[in-house]
């Protein structure tokens, strides 16, 4: 039951625990899980941010450790202000930052962070359509965030799925929205386009393009047996958690409901971006271990018991600490 005590604990030891992972982020040797993100290299926008800044020196790894964590902070708040989890709480942001220990150092952070906050930033504009008639500046900034973001990875357009889910669960019948979100999404790349033919560079962004699908593979190699239980151990930490979050689904009032059907959609479209990412698929990783985060709070938060939670989550960080100082 010691996640339950942290879970009821006050803002002071919940922040040590931050505190903790977060020094443990920064300064233990970054884990090797096998991802690979060459093929993303293809990309301009990608190659551009990823060469931007170092992504090796201690103060970009501190700089993007405490930006990733504020990302979760703000995903904290966003469901605190939509009474999805109990008020004047990081518990949430205690369990990501244990799980944030997963992440490597193959991309630069700025790619990660700008890719995350654009589609966090989606996925914020959707909770606030919930009640609004016509909520077509909501459907304009979530399908522009998003189209963005897979100017970066393009595996990100997988994303517009979601935008259509999230229709589909606030009863959004309109066809003005639907038109909506396709305009936002064609947007970006128009602007783009222009920018390219007017550079002279079209033909050669889109012979890139063609290099990056010729080199995408669905395929992952997992480089060690402890790769294999430290990805068993989330996989167990998915089953658990996502079962009774979906079967509580139906003991709250329909407002709830509808809001953690839309970070189950989250999840789920989450999941099919790293499916097509093939061997880079750990680049999505912080991006689904928010919903995670939040399914696994959900159960120790609004149950008594969360025993099989302890044991989980301490094995799993007692196996990426022991992949992380080479063992």
């Amino acid at each position: 039951m010691i996640l339950k005590k942290i879970s009821e604990a006050g803002f002071f030891l919940q922040s040590v625990m931050i505190l903790i992972a977060f020094l443990l982020v920064v300064f233990t040797p970054l884990p090797d899980l096998g991802f690979e993100y060459t093929a993303f290299l293809d990309i301009t926008a990608f190659r551009t941010l990823n060469n931007l800044l170092p992504s090796d020196v201690l103060w970009i790894q501190i700089a993007g450790a405490a930006l990733l964590l504020s990302a979760g902070f703000l995903f904290n708040n966003l469901l605190i202000r939509h009474e999805l989890i109990p008020k004047q709480s990081l518990f949430l942001l205690v369990i990501f930052s244990g799980f944030l220990l997963t992440k490597d150092n193959s991309t630069s952070p700025v790619v990660l962070l700008a890719v995350t906050l654009l589609l966090l930033n989606t996925l914020v504009n959707i909770f606030r359509m919930y009640s609004e008639h016509q909520a077509y500046a909501k459907v304009l900034n979530a399908t522009i965030s998003l189209s963005f973001a897979s100017l970066i990875v393009p595996q990100a357009i997988v994303f517009m799925f979601f935008v259509w889910f999230g229709f589909f669960t606030l009863r959004i019948a309109t066809w003005r929205e639907w038109v909506i979100s396709l305009i936002g999404l064609m947007v970006p790349y128009f602007y783009y386009a222009v920018y390219l033919f007017l550079t002279d560079g079209l033909l050669d962004e889109l012979e890139r393009y063609r290099m990056f699908f010729m080199n995408f593979r669905i395929n992952y190699s997992v480089s060690s047996s402890l790769d294999y239980a430290v990805i068993a151990v989330l996989v167990l930490i998915l089953i658990f958690s996502i079962g009774g979050f979906i079967s509580d689904t139906g003991e709250r009032v329909i407002a709830i409901r509808k809001k953690m059907w839309l970070n189950l959609h989250f999840f789920w479209v989450v999941l099919a971006a790293m499916f097509l990412s093939g061997q880079a698929a750990g680049f999505w990783l912080p991006l689904a271990l928010l919903p995670l985060s939040q399914f696994m709070t959900h159960l120790i938060v609004y149950r008594r018991k969360s025993r099989i939670f302890d044991f989980l989550f301490f094995i799993f960080i007692a196996l990426i600490l022991l992949i992380r100082i080479g063992v």
